[in-house]
């Protein structure tokens, strides 16, 4: 019986522990504390009253609500019906807790951790099904790729086509969807992988058209500067000309056109300019007759002594060597007119057909035409070294141009060596090199 009456006790110290545990946790003890120094002297009734029937409060607390917290209680309460006179008397502090205690809500059950379960099948058939739209999407960039290696070679880029820069723009657009790896990213990737081919397989055919009028400008340019160069005069009797001043307009026109891709309208104003520069010859020849008949009829009111002509053949000769030098320079200029308007154009065919840069130089200036826009040329500081059939020229070339990788303008400068030879009073260049 006794030690019954020590398990009951025991049982009643260990939830009244449980309870200050709780209302620590919770900052309760003050409330607590000031509750049980209002009641610390109860009155007799009450303490009789507790006296009589300890059982009373706990049968009569909320807590008897609990099934589970009624059981307890009735297990404890079960030995301290049967001997009620030898249970010791609790203290008024106690029994003022003890409903506290009971009044309380019980702590949350404790939640354990679910335990580690297999990925579903779902997400297995998801990425399954991501792996496999990433593979689309790559065999749809190869053959995008090999679609722009195709408009490359054929001079999209070069030529500055639209289609091809739209091109671009919807394959960048490709590499960043495939960078997201989500099914709607991959999907628009192949999406936009498919509009850049078609349109470098667009960009691929107008290049090849406009190759072929490129050709053909350039077969126009280069018959109207043999027959240019075929002109005898002097400069002052050109400057005299109209039919030269009106041929130059042309040219300078047909020049412009080249440069913005005008292909068509090129060649045409370079073969006007050329019908023009044939009549040339001509016209200066009844210019000099038209002279010649003024001086040999003066005026009759003018009064002449006819003076004897001394000719002097060292000096004669002379002004013959000056005058081929002066023709020969002329001509040499325009090559390098030519030279320069394939630079701006990116004409690679056109300065390798007229032997402009050397077969070394080729990819070198292919690079760098792919990097570059807006290219602008100045040809400067001449030295002519001219002969009886040969002549060396020594000249510096100035670029400039926008970098395409940063946007930024940039100028550049380097020297030129160029030997040509006559023939047939036509001065062809044969051999080009880095000047010193």
């Amino acid at each position: 019986m006794k030690a019954k009456k020590q398990l009951t006790f025991f049982n009643q110290k260990s939830k009244l522990m449980t309870c200050f545990q709780y209302l620590y946790r919770m900052r309760l003890l003050p409330l607590l504390f000031l509750f049980s120094c209002q009641n610390s002297t109860p009155s007799d009734s009450t303490t009789d009253q507790v006296q009589e029937d300890p059982t009373e409060e706990f049968s009569s607390s909320p807590r008897s609500a609990d099934p589970l917290a009624q059981a307890d209680l009735e297990d404890d309460n079960a030995p301290q019906d049967q001997a009620s006179t030898d249970t010791p008397e609790e203290s008024p502090q106690e029994r003022d807790v003890a409903p506290q205690q009971d009044r309380t809500p019980p702590p949350p059950p404790r939640r354990e951790d679910p335990e580690p379960q297999a990925p579903a099948k779902q997400d297995d058939g998801n990425q399954e099904l991501i792996n496999e739209l990433k593979e689309l999407g790559d065999a749809e960039k190869q053959e995008m790729l090999q679609e722009k290696s195709a408009a490359e070679a054929a001079g999209a880029r070069r030529l500055g086509l639209s289609v091809f820069q739209r091109g671009e723009d919807n394959e960048a657009a490709g590499d960043r969807d495939m960078r997201t790896k989500s099914q709607s990213s991959l999907l628009s990737a192949q999406r936009a992988y498919r509009d850049a081919k078609s349109d470098y397989r667009q960009a691929t055919k107008e290049a090849e058209k406009m190759a072929a009028l490129e050709g053909k400008a350039q077969k126009a340019q280069t018959a109207m500067e043999s027959q240019k160069q075929r002109i005898q005069g002097s400069q002052q009797e050109l400057n005299q000309s109209s039919k030269y001043k009106e041929a130059q307009n042309l040219e300078s026109l047909a020049r412009q056109q080249y440069a913005r891709n005008e292909f068509d309208k090129a060649q045409n104003s370079f073969t006007q300019a050329k019908d023009l520069f044939s009549q040339v010859p001509d016209e200066v020849k009844r210019n000099r007759a038209a002279s010649g008949a003024k001086q040999a009829n003066p005026p009759a009111t003018a009064k002449t002594t006819p003076q004897p002509q001394q000719r002097n053949p060292a000096a004669d000769a002379q002004r013959a060597e000056a005058e081929r030098k002066r023709l020969a320079e002329r001509r040499i200029k325009i090559l390098q007119n030519s030279y320069k308007t394939n630079l701006e154009t990116n004409n690679m065919n056109g300065l390798i057909s007229g032997k402009f840069i050397s077969r070394q130089e080729q990819s070198g200036w292919s690079q760098f035409f792919k990097g570059v826009k807006d290219l602008s040329i100045k040809i400067e500081q001449n030295r002519f070294n001219i002969g009886k059939n040969r002549a060396d020229v020594n000249f510096v070339v100035r670029m400039s141009y926008v970098n395409k990788s940063n946007g930024k303008q940039t100028e550049n400068r380097f020297n030129r060596k160029w030997r040509l030879v006559e023939d047939n009073n036509n001065w062809r260049l044969q051999e080009a090199s880095p000047g010193n």
